[in-house]
């Protein structure tokens, strides 16, 4: 197969007791270790897939990507949770492991719900209902390095009050399956984002759940991207990219399914998996 890159996945709403397979911020912490121990470099996902298209992938040899979903504030901010106490932010582990280890190469890409109503139903539905679902930090945590990338409109997700037709079952993305439906999910997410960083920076797409119809990517994304604008989709296929991989269906691991502890990270990181 040759070479191959995993991307790591992360959900920062993971914040309970602060056990390794129990909460992905105590996870990264000790993730950023086990990757520096083994002498990984840390590439930003845009980058991985710019070298993916230009058929280099063998320039990412010895590498790994991180990847943040859902796009709380947790991903960004330090949150007092009521129950459990002060969770530090992802961001905050990530600036805190650069400077201990003075690499210069520290990044991951927070893939965020678009749709602002969808947010606040969702942080009372999923978390809870204090306000942690916001998308005022998106600006300084891309002028600060993190990537904001697209996590589709409203997820399509189970709880919402409010469902768009066309867009199939609730709680699946199976069903984003037709033209309006993908263009709401995809398009209209991707222009929310930009309106909050600027011209064209939201290049990225991370599918909710991990699905995604035949349609969406044979059809939409390949044969419509000057209208949605990205460059690449991801899965959570828990395989490493390759250099065959389809642009459109990379595959990613998520802290918690395809790993749950530091010695299984190190089995997928080592290409043991």
């Amino acid at each position: 197969m040759g070479v191959t890159v995993p991307v790591l996945t992360y959900h920062s709403m993971r914040a309970g007791h602060d056990a390794y397979a129990e909460n992905d911020h105590t996870a990264l912490t000790e993730d950023l270790e086990l990757i520096h121990r083994l002498g990984l470099r840390i590439l930003p996902l845009e980058t991985l897939v710019e070298h993916l298209l230009l058929g280099r992938l063998h320039e990412c040899t010895g590498s790994v990507c991180l990847s943040f979903d859902d796009g709380p504030d947790l991903d960004w901010r330090d949150i007092p949770h009521p129950q459990f106490g002060l969770q530090k932010g992802m961001a905050r582990i990530l600036r805190e492991f650069a400077s201990r280890t003075k690499r210069a190469d520290v990044h991951a890409t927070a893939f965020v719900i678009a749709g602002p109503e969808a947010r606040r139903t969702l942080d009372r539905t999923c978390m809870l209902g204090l306000g942690w679902w916001e998308d005022n930090w998106w600006p300084q945590a891309r002028q600060q390095g993190m990537s904001i990338g697209n996590h589709s409109w409203d997820h399509n997700h189970a709880t919402l009050t409010h469902f768009t037709p066309g867009c199939g079952e609730p709680g699946s993305f199976n069903g984003i399956d037709s033209y309006s439906a993908c263009d709401l999910q995809i398009r209209q997410a991707a222009d929310y984002i930009d309106t909050r960083l600027g011209h064209r920076q939201c290049r990225l797409l991370a599918y909710p759940f991990g699905e995604y119809s035949e349609y969406l990517i044979h059809e939409y994304l390949p044969h419509h991207q000057h209208e949605h604008r990205q460059i690449a989709g991801f899965t959570t296929a828990g395989e490493p990219v390759h250099a065959h991989a389809n642009r459109w269906c990379l595959p990613r691991f998520v802290c918690g399914d395809h790993w749950r502890s530091p010695e299984e990270l190190a089995s997928i990181l080592l290409g043991r998996a």
